[in-house]
């Protein structure tokens, strides 16, 4: 497949996410198994540059267009994104090819936008330094200006600037703009995180240890995809996991021979991790909402070689009478906004709206009712979100406190004290360098 193709499907990926409101990473793994491997870094890097910056772009063409950006159809807007895009971020391709290609895409989908589009692209390519001179001297007031310079969605940034302040939340979107590094979780039953260290950066990747997970490895440089091809991951030697996400399995902290929970397995990096944490000895279900996303765990399961894992299709949000008082430990890993996620699913800002957070919050507390009851005495339950809404996480644990007088806030010691905020695990990604997340250990007395 040529260069103007992948452009084409580049503008149909962004289509899809931007209009047919399409999850980002799904539509990328299903459209890039139609093109060479070679060619995923390009199609990757803009649609995610794209739906990162979307805000930007935007009011960087309607500053300099004639007409209404939004009156245009989807499919001509992104066109137009990804060539500022090009122009702005992709130094090694020259600002010509992108004026000329996106010229030819346009003729292509609305030839009546051509000439429109070679001016709009040519001006921008010529005068980008004015251009972004005269934008920067706008008049915005804070909110707005950090809402389109940082591409996020004024309602959201509102919210954060009335919990966090105008200073941190810049330095949040900030962070959420970043490209986060990727870590993996060793096997430990498997091998060591120095010997996979040391096996890692003999096939030339540069690795480096967690500082706040035992098992954590950090690659820093390769091409990630790479890393999958290695038989380290085939053998079941490590798997993807962010820090965050593995401190949760250390909060809850299972035992060898315990009978765990995990309400919500998907996709399946936490209840590994519990599995790993008790030497694969004891009883774990893994429970999700759809077949699909249970099988997805059982590969992984399979290829980390855990047996302690069952799979059970449950609703989290429906009582399962017969698992009352039936568990030592129980993890509810609750659906939430993902506000946490965003430097590495940037479409999440455009998928949520304001209203998400208080119809999540009666999810959450239905499930960690429900999750309550499925506790033995003296057993523990940890609430986690990979969300920094406190909506979604003080309010919950708050009315679940209010309603069950026979649950205590526990005190978590299994992970840094840097990390806890008022006895509760809170991360976030511009002051910890890893996905946002909350955790809260419950105990029941």
């Amino acid at each position: 497949m040529n260069q103007i193709n992948v452009r084409k499907l580049a503008v149909n990926v962004l289509t899809a996410i931007t209009y047919k409101k399409e999850y980002m990473n799904e539509v990328l793994a299903r459209e890039s198994a139609n093109i060479k491997r070679e060619e995923h870094g390009y199609l990757f890097r803009v649609v995610n540059g794209v739906v990162e910056n979307l805000m930007f772009i935007d009011s960087l063409l309607q500053f300099q267009s004639k007409i209404k950006i939004s009156k245009l159809r989807e499919n001509d807007k992104n066109i137009l994104r990804l060539g500022i895009y090009e122009i702005i971020y992709m130094d090694s391709i020259p600002s010509y090819a992108s004026v000329n290609e996106m010229a030819r895409l346009m003729k292509k989908s609305n030839h009546q936008l051509v000439k429109y589009t070679n001016g709009i692209m040519r001006n921008f390519a010529e005068n980008y330094e004015q251009i972004m001179l005269d934008f920067d001297q706008t008049h915005m007031d804070d909110l707005t200006r950090l809402s389109v310079n940082y591409s996020h969605p004024k309602w959201m940034v509102n919210r954060w600037v009335d919990f966090f302040g105008i200073e941190e939340t810049e330095k949040l979107l900030r962070s959420n703009n970043l490209e986060p590094e990727l870590s993996i979780r060793t096997n430990v039953l498997k091998t060591s995180r120095d010997d996979l260290m040391h096996e890692l950066s003999n096939l030339g990747f540069k690795v480096r240890a967690s500082f706040y997970v035992p098992e954590g490895i950090i690659i820093e440089s390769m091409n990630h995809l790479e890393l999958f091809k290695t038989k380290w991951f085939s053998k079941g030697y490590f798997t993807v996991q962010d820090e965050s996400s593995m401190l949760v399995g250390h909060i809850l902290s299972p035992a060898k021979g315990e009978k765990i929970l995990d309400m919500c397995a998907a996709p399946g990096g936490k209840v590994t991790h519990l599995a790993q944490l008790m030497e694969d000895e004891g009883e774990i279900i893994a429970r999700d909402i759809s077949y699909e996303k249970l099988f997805k765990i059982k590969e992984n399961t399979d290829r980390l070689g855990f047996k302690s894992i069952k799979f059970e299709l449950k609703d989290a949000s429906l009582l399962d009478e017969e698992s009352i008082g039936s568990y030592d430990r129980v993890l509810l890993d609750a659906p939430c906004s993902g506000l946490g996620i965003i430097r590495r699913k940037p479409d999440i800002k455009w998928q949520r709206q304001l209203a998400d957070h208080e119809s999540l919050n009666e999810l959450q507390i239905k499930m960690i009712n429900n999750a309550s009851k499925y506790v033995k005495i003296g057993g523990v339950l940890v609430y986690s979100t990979c969300t920094i809404d406190e909506l979604e996480n003080d309010e919950v644990i708050k009315t679940f406190l209010n309603d069950h007088p026979d649950f205590i806030v526990d005190e978590i010691n299994q992970v840094s004290v840097d990390l806890i905020n008022d006895n509760y695990l809170k991360i976030y990604p511009h002051k910890h360098h890893m996905d946002g997340f909350f955790a809260c250990r419950l105990k029941k007395v």
